[in-house]
């Protein structure tokens, strides 16, 4: 018969062998082979924001693509081949508001707003509009749409973090431009 310390220690052993399976577990709690990249689309990502829409999974890939040259850029990010997230920027005539391109655009039926009315999010889609309106700056708007596909998890309180980081980091890179291609600065 083994000693209560013994079982103990066999226990925590199994316990142990059991949870390293699981860990770096992806948020639908099972088990993750890959890593989450440190930035999409150019723009700097904290991986503990992304990971919450994350799937378990093998494989993890970025595909960026620039299919209008200068105006749109999109990022997919697969697991074992199904995109998961996807994130596009354009640049589009000045006035569309975060909530229009939600609402009328994507027919997302009642985005929550941010107190400063740069971004709106539900729980599989944000959108955040720069303003490019400062004297030296070409007018126009920089707006990213990011999407949660299935089987992508779908989390509001993850894609409100997640659409105010992106968008601070996105402005940090001056995105904006002057008339001959320079960085201009973004209006305040």
């Amino acid at each position: 018969m083994m000693s209560k310390k013994g079982c103990l220690a066999t226990v925590a052993a199994a316990l142990a062998f059991v949870l390293s399976g699981c860990s770096g577990g992806g948020s639908d709690g099972g088990t993750v082979g890959y890593s989450i990249p440190k930035s999409l689309c150019g723009v700097a990502v904290a991986p503990k924001l992304l990971e919450p829409f994350l799937p378990a999974g093998k494989q993890l890939a970025v595909k960026e693509d620039e299919p209008v040259a200068d105006v749109i850029t999109t990022c997919e990010l697969s697991i074992d081949d199904a995109v998961v997230v996807s994130i596009e920027r354009e640049r589009r005539e000045p006035g569309a508001s975060p909530r229009d391109i939600a609402v009328n655009q994507l027919n997302v039926g009642n985005p929550e707003e941010s107190s400063t009315g740069g971004y709106v999010y539900s729980d599989r889609i944000a959108v955040s509009v720069v303003r490019c309106d400062s004297p030296r700056a070409v007018a126009e708007d920089l707006s990213s749409i990011v999407k949660v596909l299935k089987p992508g998890i779908a989390d509001k309180s993850a894609m409100k973090s997640f659409i105010a980081s992106y968008t601070t980091a996105y402005k940090k890179q001056q995105p904006c431009r002057d008339e001959n291609g320079s960085p201009a600065p973004t209006a305040p």
